[in-house]
This record gives C-alpha cells, structure tokens and sequence, in this order.
C-alpha cells in the first residue's frame, strides 16, 4: 500500500520488546531453571521498539527494531514469580531512555537485588497521545545467591528466596 498526501501521521511501535539476549529459557518460573546469574551481578537488558509482524504476536523479541523510535523515560520495574512467598528486589536502573542514535534500541548492564525469578517491565508512558507503549520480559532467572556478598562487620548476607 502506498500513502499518498502530506498529512501528518503517527507510526507506532507494536510495544516495547524487553528481553536479556543472555537469558536461559525458564519456562518452569521456579527453582530447576537453569542458573542466570547472581544477584547483584550485571547482565544485559535490551529494550527496543518492535515493529508490528502478526496479530496474536505476544513475543516482540524477535520483530524488527522502529528504527526511528525514540522516548525519554522508559520505566523499568521487577515482578517476583518465584519463589513464593518471596522477597522482591529491585533493579539497579529503574529509568532507561531511547536516543535517536540508538536507532530504537538500547541495551543496559542491569542488576537485580534478590534471587529467584523475575519478569521485568517497560512502560514508555504515553506515546505521541496514542496511548501507553508497553513490553515485558519473559519470565527471567534463576537469580542464585551471592556467596561474595558480607554484611557489616563482614557477617554473611543471608538473601532470601
């Protein structure tokens, strides 16, 4: 289809993809993941516009970068999955932004605070007034404990999870 005319228009990403291209496959979302890292310990978090591919579409990792996407701040929070109860963290950077010179995307060196499992999401707030532009990860982890960690006076840190 070609547009023709000189009308303005709005081209909105599908959603925000949210993915750690380091990231195991933890489909179980419980403690026989395999491992992903220690808390505390940076790994890479990629958040990138995904153009739309397919209706249905719920995985937006593997879709097309919108190249000219770009939006300032991006926020990024932790939902615990497992284990439950548990104890939630937090993540090291909580605000990320898209630049025009990131061509839609940007990758972080994240943290998170605690163990177990997590889906992290990205709201991008209202985007040009077409609504909340959204994404999130699948679920992420297993988050191990890090036996480096001292408390004060060099006592052990006992993380929970």
């Amino acid at each position: 289809m070609i547009l023709e005319g000189a009308d303005l228009f709005v081209s909105r990403p599908a959603g925000l993809a949210v993915f750690s291209p380091a990231a195991p496959l933890c489909a179980s979302i419980d403690a026989s993941c395999p491992l992903f890292t220690k808390a505390g310990a940076d790994f890479p978090l990629t958040v990138q516009a995904a153009c739309w591919v397919s209706d249905g579409d719920a995985d937006f990792s593997d879709n097309p970068v919108t190249p000219n996407f770009q939006q300032t701040p991006i926020t990024l929070s932790a939902a615990l999955l497992a284990p439950s109860p548990g104890v939630a963290g937090t993540l090291a950077i909580a605000n990320a932004g898209v630049a025009a010179a990131d061509a839609g995307s940007v990758t972080l060196n994240q943290q998170y605070s605690e163990v177990g499992v997590i889906r992290i999401d990205a709201n991008a707030g209202n985007y040009l007034g077409t609504g909340d532009l959204l994404g999130s990860t699948l679920p992420l982890g297993r988050f191990s404990p890090d036996a480096g960690l001292s408390g004060p006076a060099g006592q052990p840190v006992h993380l929970h999870g």
